[in-house]
Parts: C-alpha cells; structure tokens; sequence
C-alpha cells in the first residue's frame, strides 16, 4: 500500500490521491470478486447493491428479545457468519467512503 510519496531530500511525507485510487480499486474489486461480481462492474455498482449482496451472502441473524428470555441463543456458526457479515459490510463502506474522497482529490 502506496498511499505517500516519500523523498529522503525531502521527509515531509505527502499524500498521494492517484495511489489511493489504486489501493481502493485493488481492494474493491477483490471484494467484488468475492461476491461474485466482475471486476468491470466497480465504476456501475453502487455501494447499496454491493451491501444486499453481502446480506443475501451472509444473511445476518437476530433472536427475538421474547425468545431470549426462554435461553435461545445463536449456534456459533449464526454467529460465525454474523461476524463477517459485520466485518465484510463495515470494510465495503470504508473502502467505498475512501474510494470516493481519493477519487474527488485526484480530479480536483
């Protein structure tokens, strides 16, 4: 990951906007990948359609408060696939979040 340019004449670290494109894309579409997208599809998907395919992958499970109270929990498989319904959802967001922000600053 290449996000600064760094010069030894020079060691004020500067940040690097067309690297961060790079980086983002990288690891957006290896996401994608993983979803069962194609890599082409980055630039026409939105970031909704790409979290509803992580939740139809990874559909994430609640018990009711009612059925708590009578002991049901989660097996922990329901939570194996919580958890990276979680964490695929919240690093899908980042990513597209600093996607978008590297994008605007290399145009500008």
């Amino acid at each position: 990951m290449s996000l600064r340019n760094y010069d030894p004449a020079n060691p004020i670290n500067t940040f690097s906007a067309t690297s961060e494109v790079d980086y983002c894309e990288e690891k957006l579409t290896e996401i994608l990948l993983l979803l069962g997208y194609s890599a082409d599809q980055l630039n026409v998907l939105t970031i909704d359609e790409v979290v509803e395919k992580i939740r139809e992958i990874f559909p994430y499970q609640r018990i009711k408060s009612e059925l708590r109270e009578f002991g049901q929990v989660l097996t922990s498989a329901q939570i194996n696939v919580n958890i990276r319904c979680i964490a695929l959802t919240s690093s899908v967001r980042r990513l597209w979040y600093r996607y978008n922000i590297a994008k605007a600053a290399a145009n500008a």
